[in-house]
């Protein structure tokens, strides 16, 4: 007894568009008019019944039937039955990778699919690597422009301590002149005080300014290796050559299933 359909598999959103045969065949008892549907003769299961030679070889004899075999409505059942057997059972397979979310075409190797999907996943690095630098670019000039304000209040400072420096010294040395020539005038002046803590007041400051223009060429300095470690990573995901490839399996839809053959098929002893 042989039975054969074509299966079509299409998913537009997969990108899946295919098309299989599935075909069986069962020996017949003819002693206990019945097939034997659970024991299947060793036969590809992609066998195209179109290959099948379609005369008997010369001076064949063929045997008996089963009367139930000669009957038309015997046959519509079963490709009925058939239709219902392949959904149930039969399942295609395509390699598919998790990483593309691309799945391989119906008859393609392993390794014909790895090159055709090769260029995607090349046009998918250098857009992840495009994507990243332009992130951490603007993370950069956020950082460059804070670096350069810290650096702007460094000088600021240091003129300003600078100039109180000189100004501290000049009344420092007036009251010492002050003193040398009599006029009642203290060293250690109210005056003087607050002009010696201003100073030390704009050194401090300038010293956290420059500590803070060291953070932020560190921070830079970290990013430039976050962008050569995470570059490299990238890379390496999307080599061709590493891409991982699971086996997806296909249920087809029954309206998609075509009974295109059944019939007997007589094998030579």
């Amino acid at each position: 007894m042989l039975r054969s359909a074509t299966v079509l598999y299409i998913d537009d959103k997969k990108k899946i568009n295919g098309r299989v045969i599935v075909t069986v065949a069962n020996q017949i008892d003819v002693a206990n008019a019945k097939v034997n549907w659970d024991k299947f003769l060793d036969l590809p299961r992609d066998l195209d019944t179109a290959s099948l030679d379609k005369e008997p070889a010369e001076g064949a004899s063929f045997g008996d039937l089963p009367s139930a075999a000669q009957k038309a409505a015997t046959w519509k059942a079963i490709a009925k039955d058939f239709t219902d057997w392949v959904f149930a059972n039969h399942q295609a397979e395509l390699q598919f990778s998790p990483l593309l979310g691309a799945y391989s075409n119906f008859g393609e190797t392993q390794a014909d699919f790895r090159v055709r999907v090769g260029q995607v996943a090349r046009e998918l690095r250098d857009k992840a690597v495009e994507d990243l630098r332009a992130s951490l670019t603007k993370q950069a000039k956020s950082i460059e422009d804070k670096a350069a304000k810290a650096m702007q209040k460094v000088d600021t400072q240091k003129a300003q301590a600078s100039t109180a420096k000189w100004s501290t010294a000049a009344a420092i040395g007036g009251s010492l002149l002050g003193a040398f020539f009599g006029r009642k005038s203290s060293v250690v002046s109210a005056t003087n005080v607050s002009r010696v803590g201003t100073v030390m007041r704009e050194s401090q400051e300038a010293a956290v300014a420059e500590q803070e223009v060291e953070r932020y060429k560190s921070e830079l300095k970290a990013l430039d290796q976050q962008l050569e470690d995470e570059t490299q990573k990238i890379r390496d995901q999307y080599d061709p050559a590493a891409l991982v490839f699971e086996t997806a399996k296909l249920t087809p839809k029954k309206t998609n299933i075509t009974t295109s053959a059944v019939g007997i098929l007589w094998i030579g002893k």
